[in-house]
């Protein structure tokens, strides 16, 4: 029967398929290539021409039409990329012609001979978070160098479109005269950028901040202009290396472990929940142990070194799960020293260790967990984070252990839910000693000036933490609200008043009456374990907070107003500060209001758009690596691209 529809498909008597249809099935069947991570050769399967002849065969089919091959899937796989980035492109404009530069984030990814440089732009021209993927440059054959990042870096922001004439339509033929979105030279006179400037400008004109990790190479070359910022994830974690890691040389290697530290303790952890990953009759007789004392049967994060918080997470469920361990510690084909099993059987003082440093890196792993986030606005979450990291890692302050109390059988008396600091062990208290100090040291004495305006203006952009009140504020210097209101001014004044009209009347909805309740959005993020959200966040730690977690107070906003201001400055700073442990959306606030505050709810696009992390191209390595699979391991650095772009920036 198959054979028959097979020689039916191709017979002659019947009316060929139109171009037109004909291309539209074969584009289908090259995005049902990128979307699910198959080989272009996939279309050539046996299995699968059969598939399809037996669905043509039994549709009774009208016309002839030759099923996809490699060639045709190739052809319109690069078809789908170019249409990809010009989704990107048309972004791009948007977020320019609504007087919005575009933020970037940043990251190298290598594997198996091929490398990739990735770029994502972010940025809002409405009131909405919004991302595409812009660059991802093939760069295995140079060295990964500040100049050679600036070059790539530069190849992808034009390669994108983003040179004055170009954007302005200047030489484009009809078709894209027709599709594409053009700028008008009064958009780039409103960006500060002139409308002559050449093709060859350097793109960061267009550009408000690039993101990225601490590496010294991308870090020399994308902070060349001024416009850098560290991604706040990788920060916090080489403040948490006294915990979860030791220093390393310059050349990559690690330090030998000092024995009796608590790295050697997160050591020997690494080696218990390896062995179980990697061992089916370990993991075989380590559930036979959970199921013997009362635990549910699963398995433990293993923590991935490129990853700090999975160090914690690691940490956190092995201390769940230590009567487990202890019951297979018990067996005698585990006591063996030479056994991996064996030589890293944690002491009373390791379990110690692993407990009492996760509860002193718990705020930073869900702090840094919703910083990642990039559907919602981040930037302006930075300050209140690391200020609050601040306060609670410090000597005077007690340490609340949240395994404690989400244990409804924990004996408080023996182990209570707040500790003093000199109630820890000695290892661990030297490592919160050096944590607090980094916290200080990379997010205040040593932070550059413009990083340090950008992320207050953010704060104050965000009506909670407009007026830089939260818990862990009694760590800001006595001058740093004052500064604040100064960058915050200054850049008002410069570069956003009287620039922008008055939104449509569409944004000239009425707020809600002062105590009535604002509905909490949705917060999306990476999550794993817990919903993290602001409400969870940025509230006080005290015994029987876990109990309470998810109650989000509604919080007060302030009444509605029906005429524009005068002086938009003061009299957004004259506005009550909405209470901050909450969900409440600071951009349907920013919608809401943009009638009555134009150009400062432009600055607020701006700065809000712009995320903390570079989560995003992060995760975008994540895609790469799906798509570079063993099957794909002969694919250009062209073709991984435009399955990629195809796949993130395609509906």
């Amino acid at each position: 029967m198959i054979s028959e529809a097979l020689a039916a498909k191709v017979d002659e008597s019947k009316p060929a398929l139109n171009e037109k249809d004909a291309n539209e099935l074969d584009r289908l069947a090259a995005r049902w290539v990128a979307k699910c991570g198959r080989p272009q050769s996939i279309t050539e399967d046996k299995e699968l021409k059969e598939l399809l002849a037996r669905m043509l065969e039994l549709c009774k089919a009208r016309f002839r039409y030759s099923l996809p091959l490699k060639e045709t899937v190739h052809r319109h796989l690069q078809l789908l990329g170019v249409e990809a980035k010009a989704n990107a492109r048309n972004f791009l404009v948007r977020c320019l012609k609504a007087g919005i530069k575009i933020s970037i984030t940043g990251d190298l990814w290598s594997d198996n001979g091929m490398g990739l440089f990735g770029i994502y732009a972010h940025g809002m021209p409405e009131f909405k978070m919004e991302k595409a993927l812009i660059g991802l440059v093939a760069c295995e054959s140079e060295r990964h160098t500040a100049y050679h990042i600036g070059e790539w870096t530069k190849e992808a922001l034009w390669g994108i479109g983003l040179k004055v004439p170009e954007l302005l339509g200047i030489n484009a033929n009809l078709d894209q005269a027709l599709t594409r979105i053009c700028l008008k030279p009064e958009d780039l006179e409103r960006l500060g950028i002139e409308k002559d400037t050449s093709a060859d400008a350097d793109p960061a004109i267009f550009i408000f901040k690039k993101i990225s990790d601490n590496g010294a190479n991308i870090k020399a070359a994308w902070d060349e202009d001024g416009l850098w910022a560290p991604c706040i994830n990788h920060t916090i974690e080489l403040c948490t290396l006294p915990f979860t890691y030791v220093q390393k040389h310059k050349n990559g290697n690690d330090l030998a472990i000092p024995k009796g530290s608590v790295a050697e303790s997160f050591s020997k952890a690494r080696g218990l929940v390896g062995y179980l990953h990697h061992s089916t009759i370990g993991l075989s007789d380590f559930h036979v142990c959970q199921k013997r004392v009362g635990l549910e049967m699963t398995t433990i994060d293993q923590d991935v070194k490129t990853r700090w918080r999975t160090a914690h997470n690691m940490a956190d469920e092995l201390t769940y799960n230590k009567s487990a361990v202890q019951e297979m510690d018990k067996d005698p084909k585990y006591k063996e020293a030479g056994e991996v099993w064996g030589k890293n059987k944690l002491s009373f003082v390791d379990w110690d260790h692993l407990e009492e440093s996760s509860a002193c890196l718990m705020e930073a792993a869900v702090g840094s967990q919703l910083l990642e986030g990039d559907e919602y606005p981040t930037s302006s979450l930075v300050i209140p984070t690391v200020y609050r990291l601040m306060a609670y890692s410090a000597e005077s302050h007690d340490i609340y252990f949240r395994n404690r109390d989400e244990d409804e059988y924990n004996d408080a008396t023996a182990n209570p839910v707040v500790v003093l600091h000199s109630a820890l062990q000695p290892k661990v208290q030297e490592a919160r000693k050096l944590y607090h100090q980094r916290l200080i040291d990379r997010f205040d004495t040593d932070l550059s000036l413009s990083v340090k305006q950008f992320w207050f203006i953010a704060s104050m952009l965000d009506p909670r933490y407009k007026k830089l009140t939260f818990v862990g504020d009694d760590m800001l210097r006595p001058s740093s609200r004052r500064d604040a209101l100064k960058w915050f001014s200054e850049e008002y004044n410069k570069n956003y008043k009287d620039k922008f009209v008055a939104a449509g009347e569409e944004a000239n909805r009425a707020l809600p009456a002062a105590g009535d309740e604002v509905p909490a959005p949705a917060v999306a993020g990476h999550v794993k374990r817990r919903k993290v959200s602001a409400a969870s966040f940025f509230v006080v730690r005290v015994a029987g907070a876990a109990q309470a977690a998810g109650q989000s107070p509604a919080p007060t906003t302030p009444a509605a107003e029906d005429a524009p201001h005068a002086d938009e400055l003061a009299a957004y700073l004259a506005l009550p500060q909405i209470e901050y442990a909450t969900d409440w959306d600071a951009l349907e606030w920013w919608e809401t209001n943009a009638k009555k505050f134009p150009n400062l709810s432009a600055m607020a696009r701006q700065y809000l758009g712009c995320p903390a992390s570079s989560a995003t191209v992060e995760r975008l390595f994540s895609q790469v690596g799906l798509a570079f699979t063993d099957q794909r391991k002969n694919a250009s650095p062209a073709t991984i691209a435009d399955i990629i772009f195809t796949k993130l920036n395609m509906d």
